[in-house]
C-alpha cells in the first residue's frame, strides 16, 4: 500500500512497511541475529542435516526493526 500522511508531501506517495510480531507461548527460544532458520528445525551435526526440534526459535524485535530500517534506507519505504 501507499500513503501520504502530510510529512511526506514533499516525495509525494511512498510504500508503507508494517509487520505484526507475536511472542507468545510459540517462542521457546529467541535469536538476536536475522538468518534462515525455520522455527521447527535445527541443524543436527551428527546427521548432517536439518531436524524437527521440540521448541521454537523466535526472533527478537529488533531482528525486525532492522530490516525494517533498511527498506527504509534502500527504498524511503515508510514504517
Amino acid at each position: 500500500p501507499y500513503c501520504n500522511n502530510g510529512t511526506e508531501a514533499s516525495r509525494g506517495d511512498s510504500a508503507v512497511a508494517a509487520v505484526h510480531v507475536r511472542h507468545g507461548d510459540s517462542c521457546d527460544r529467541q535469536r538476536s541475529e536475522p538468518g534462515p532458520w525455520n522455527a521447527m528445525f535445527a541443524f543436527d551435526a551428527s546427521k548432517g542435516r536439518l531436524d524437527r526440534v521440540n521448541y521454537r526459535w523466535c526472533y527478537k524485535l529488533s531482528v525486525y526493526v532492522a530490516q525494517l530500517k533498511r527498506l527504509q534506507q534502500l527504498y524511503g519505504v515508510v514504517t
